[in-house]
């Protein structure tokens, strides 16, 4: 089971709006990675092809901060229930 984020009614649609708007560049950069076949981590350049295994852990943790980031925008904030 994913993580949800219960908050109060009126920060729900800020709190996924803020998500959204962050999770943009991270989408962008990871689609960049991919298509260009070359990332960048801590100084050192992976080319896809030569240097798979840091190649595709920079483009894992690309998708990853993506994928949470859009899962807290999307789903994942919900309003917190009363519990009476």
């Amino acid at each position: 089971m994913l993580v949800k984020l219960d908050v109060k009614k009126k920060y729900v649609w800020p709190i996924r709006a803020v998500c959204l708007v962050i999770s943009i560049p991270l989408i962008l950069h990871t689609f960049d990675i991919w298509f260009s076949g070359f990332a960048y981590s801590h100084g050192n350049l992976a080319v896809k092809g030569e240097d798979n295994q840091l190649f595709y852990s920079v483009l894992i943790k690309y998708c990853a901060f993506s994928f949470f980031f859009v899962w807290f925008g999307t789903a994942g904030t919900i309003e917190k229930k009363n519990k009476n």
